[in-house]
């Protein structure tokens, strides 16, 4: 029985000695210059709903032939779903001077609003450009 738990963690340890190192990418914090007046005080930003290639772990792109393909040697550095949900908190945020956040709702008392997005294309084209539409 022993044995059999040394070889099987031998195999394990060599598969992953192996596999290719996987880079990860963060999506990083967009600045923008916009300020609006909200008519709100609060808002939470219920997860936001993404396409299943773009959910995934792995990065996905468009190829030149219009396919959505993913990368298994890049992976995002977070959820992709968390990572959107919050760049879309703090960005209203900042750009309403109101109090967002994610869902569950982390301030004392009740948003004024809850915002929902789905998001229907999340993908970098075949020309480059990140496109996010939803």
């Amino acid at each position: 029985m022993m044995f059999k738990r040394i070889i099987l963690t031998g195999a394990i340890c060599a598969i992953a000695a192996c596999s290719a190192p996987s880079a990860r990418l963060d999506m990083g914090q967009a600045q923008s210059t916009l300020e609006l007046r909200a008519a709100v005080g609060s808002a939470i930003v219920r997860t936001v709903s993404l396409p299943t290639y773009a959910a995934s772990e792995e990065l996905a792109y468009e190829a030149e032939d219009g396919l959505i393909v993913s990368d298994p040697t890049i992976l995002w550095a977070d959820d992709p779903a968390r990572a959107v949900t919050l760049s879309v908190a703090r960005n209203l945020s900042r750009i309403l001077d109101i109090d967002a956040g994610p869902d569950p709702w982390p301030f004392v008392g009740l948003p004024d609003v809850a915002i929902d997005i789905r998001v229907s294309r999340m993908v970098t084209n075949a020309a480059g450009t990140f496109e996010f539409q939803g």
